[in-house]
């Protein structure tokens, strides 16, 4: 096989997560490995796409992934095998700022005079402060980089300056920052293939659910998205969504059929660019087998409900509530009543809906203790008056690790009643080695400090399970089993806090090592997801996205425990045992084959 003209890299969240003993809680329950991360972005597989369709040879090395499957995995060595013209490592979320510059600093050892380009949301950002890191060439600005991607890398195979290169901060020979004009963004996303027999759809192979890329943009407001209208406009200067067409997305979705991935989702309302597309995408992916979820971001017509389950035989919905309490909603953006939402609810459960997960946020305006355990009371006569099939699965968990930057929050905090407490690049690097999440947030509100955050995290996780329970969604067991963590990890953060408050470094670096093995077991138990929808259903198989280091193997998160719900469901053992066809090019390369 031919060297690669670029490799893409993705990095973990901490490079050093295999060394480092930070007590990570409950951020696990949308990651199970909190500090790898290692599901990249979509965004790699329309690059990799695009890219080879111009006649490059891309190739992604997942460092987080082969780091989390292997411990005796050497990344340096790996890195060093590899001779492209480029390196491309994503920063498309806040939490890898310590692992994408830390892996660019050892590209950049080993490889002094290969490029360096980061990219994604925030690189897009901080792109002033991460060209000053002697580690980075290059920083390409925006959320549509495939062809000023593809114009760099002809600049760079012909040695030729990047000045032409839209949205790109460099730095000269003599070291002079130059910020290349953005090109507009693009009218339509169809120009992104998606083709089965290409490279992006087989990156997925190993995602826990297939995702579809319906929109780059959001038409809505909500306060701490960093994917909002406002956000959109404020970085990417969109004034609109981009939307890829109904009929391409659907396309894009019965491609991945073959694979073996549980479900589809859809991480975006599909009403937001109208109802004709809505319709259109339904009657294209009319009686679709698979599990597909979709987001509704608010109270739903019944008349849409019943079309969607006519159409959608194994319809899954979310809707990311944050709160109880309108008052806290509205302050989140989300201006509707509860007597609308639980209409929706009722609707969508009557209609055959196999599932409808209820998503509630910790940390939020407006919001204390007593508000975020009313939001359990709230869940408890939920369940109670709809919740008898077992098909309505609320989950709560705290906005964490960051407000997002370029979200309304992060950018207007005071005003919304956040307190943020560090701002630039370099302080999120450095929060991402604190010794427990407390100390990674970056943010507080007027109403709860960020003690106050980790005690109600604790109590409302304890309470959720408890509750889950009572309405037979998990065992007994399961929530007394989650309840037994969370008290060993008040042990743990109460211990790591005495020796924090001595401002003993050397006394606190000699207890996080002697108490890493109990960390890394809290952190990767998975019992945190035992208050989330389909946690207690575990997957017979062994994805890739359930690996993880340490005494205690995680489960595969929400997605992940999808993933085997439905397989399970499907009552077929080929479908969830039978082993992906092998994919890596080489000991270290993922280069998907044609298929």
């Amino acid at each position: 096989m031919p060297e690669p003209d670029l490799v893409l890299l993705h990095a973990p969240s901490v490079y050093d997560f295999r060394q480092e003993a930070i007590l990570y809680g409950p951020i696990a329950d949308f990651a199970p490995a909190p500090l790898a991360l290692e599901i990249f972005p979509l965004g790699y597989a329309s690059l990799a796409e695009y890219l080879e369709h111009a006649g490059y040879n891309v190739c992604l090395l997942n460092l987080a992934k082969h780091m989390l499957d292997d411990a005796q995995f050497d990344a340096e060595q790996a890195i060093a095998d590899l001779n492209p013209i480029a390196f491309g490592i994503d920063f498309h979320w806040l939490s890898h700022a310590q692992g994408a510059l830390a892996v660019a600093q050892i590209v950049k050892a080993l490889h002094p005079e290969t490029p360096i380009t980061l990219g994604g949301f925030a690189a897009t950002y901080y792109h002033r402060e991460l060209i000053v890191y002697p580690q980075v060439d290059y920083v390409l600005c925006g959320d549509s980089t495939e062809r000023p991607l593809l114009r760099l890398l002809e600049c760079l195979s012909l040695g030729g300056a990047p000045d032409q290169v839209p949205g790109l901060t460099w730095r000269t020979r003599s070291g002079q920052v130059v910020e290349n004009l953005s090109e507009p963004p693009p009218a339509s996303l169809d120009d992104l293939a998606f083709r089965g027999n290409n490279s992006s759809l087989n990156y997925q192979k190993d995602y826990p659910a297939a995702v579809g890329l319906m929109a780059r943009g959001c038409i809505h407001n909500c306060l701490t998205c960093s994917g909002s209208a406002y956000a959109y406009q404020r970085v990417h200067g969109h004034e609109t969504p981009t939307y890829r067409s109904p009929e391409a997305l659907a396309r894009d979705l019965q491609n991945v059929r073959g694979y073996d991935n549980g479900s589809v989702y859809v991480p975006c309302d599909i009403t937001q660019a109208g109802m004709d597309y809505a319709y259109r995408f339904l009657q294209a992916m009319r009686g679709f087998p698979k599990l597909i979820y979709l987001d509704l971001l608010g109270p739903t017509p019944r008349k849409f409900l019943q079309d969607m389950t006519d159409a959608l035989p194994h319809l899954a919905l979310q809707i990311p509530m944050g709160s109880h309490d309108p008052q806290v909603r509205q302050a989140m953006g989300k201006d509707y009543s509860n007597p609308a939402i639980e209409k929706t609810i009722e609707d969508a459960l009557s209609l055959e809906c196999e599932c409808l997960s209820l998503r509630f946020t910790i940390g939020l305006p407006r919001q204390d203790h007593d508000s975020v355990m009313a939001t359990i009371a709230y869940c408890d006569d939920l369940l109670a008056r709809f919740g008898a099939a077992g098909r309505l699965q609320p989950s709560i968990a705290p906005l964490v690790p960051f407000l997002d930057p370029g979200s309304i929050a992060f950018e207007e905090p005071e005003r919304n009643g956040y307190r943020l407490l560090f701002r630039s690049l370099e302080d999120h690097r450095r929060a991402l080695l604190a010794s427990t999440w407390k100390y990674v947030l970056n943010y507080e509100t007027e109403w709860m400090t960020g003690d106050d955050i980790v005690r109600v995290t604790y109590d409302a996780t304890v309470a959720m399970a408890m509750l889950r329970a009572k309405h037979g969604l998990i065992p007994d067991e399961s929530a007394e089993a989650l309840e037994a963590l969370v008290n060993e990890t008040r042990r743990l953060m109460a211990e790591v806090e005495h020796v924090l408050a001595s401002k003993d470094t050397e006394r606190l670096q000699d207890t996080l090592r002697a108490l890493k093995p109990e960390i890394d077991a809290v952190n990767y138990a998975g019992s945190w997801k035992s208050n989330l929808g389909f946690a207690e259903t575990k997957y017979d198989g062994e994805p890739a996205d359930s690996r993880c280091v340490g005494p205690a193997r995680g489960r595969q998160g929400v997605w992940g425990s999808l993933k085997g719900w439905w397989n399970r469901r499907q009552a077929a053992p080929s479908s969830h045992n039978a082993k992906a066809p092998p994919t890596r090019a080489s000991r270290f390369w993922y280069r998907p084959p044609p298929i």
